[in-house]
């Protein structure tokens, strides 16, 4: 090589190198995030996000009933709506719905627990609960939260001396408090 092929060398070196750089330096700009209120507008009311866990309780009470024969159920809880826990919420009127214990006099056989606690965790997660913390698991005594992440329900699922399923729904605005529907005109 001679030594005039070393600076056209380094100036192809060079040019290839900001070539190549040129095509990833796109700007890229963070995707917004929503306000808190935004995000709350985005979830559907406090009164319907109740009645969907309502249903999906009730649902979990059947399948529990048809695992273990002659469980009745009662709400022996203090329902209502609560101050939501994210403290993001604060000052804007978000709510959360506690829906009270559900019991049954019947506790699950420690056999049938896994059974149940699938059955329970599996229509949990077709409402977006798809995480568990355990807070015990052994003979006569077993209890779990199920949860989910944003918006989602929490569940307590447990059995003693009895069976609970105590179900609260995320932070959500009442309806009174949700922007009207806007329809689009033609």
């Amino acid at each position: 090589m001679t030594r005039n092929s070393t600076p056209l060398r380094a100036a192809l070196t060079v040019a290839t190198c900001a070539i190549l750089l040129s095509g990833c330096a796109e700007s890229v700009t963070p995707p917004a995030t929503p306000s808190p209120l935004g995000e709350l507008q985005t979830r559907p009311p406090l009164e319907q996000a109740r009645d969907d866990l309502l249903a999906a309780t009730l649902q979990m009470q059947d399948e529990l009933s048809a695992l273990i024969p002659g469980m009745n159920w009662y709400n022996n809880g203090d329902p209502g709506r609560r101050n939501c826990s994210q403290r993001r919420f604060d000052g804007i009127g978000a709510r959360a719905a506690y829906l009270g214990n559900f019991v049954s006099d019947m506790p699950i056989p420690d056999e049938a627990w896994p059974e149940a606690l699938r059955r329970v965790q599996a229509i949990a997660a077709q409402h977006g609960a798809d995480q568990v913390s355990g807070y015990s698991d052994r003979p006569g005594d077993h209890s779990v939260e199920i949860y989910g992440t944003g918006n989602s329900i929490s569940i307590y699922f447990g059995t003693q001396l009895n069976t609970v399923i105590g179900p609260k729904t995320g932070c959500h605005l009442p309806a009174a408090k949700m922007p009207p529907k806007t329809t689009p005109t033609r």
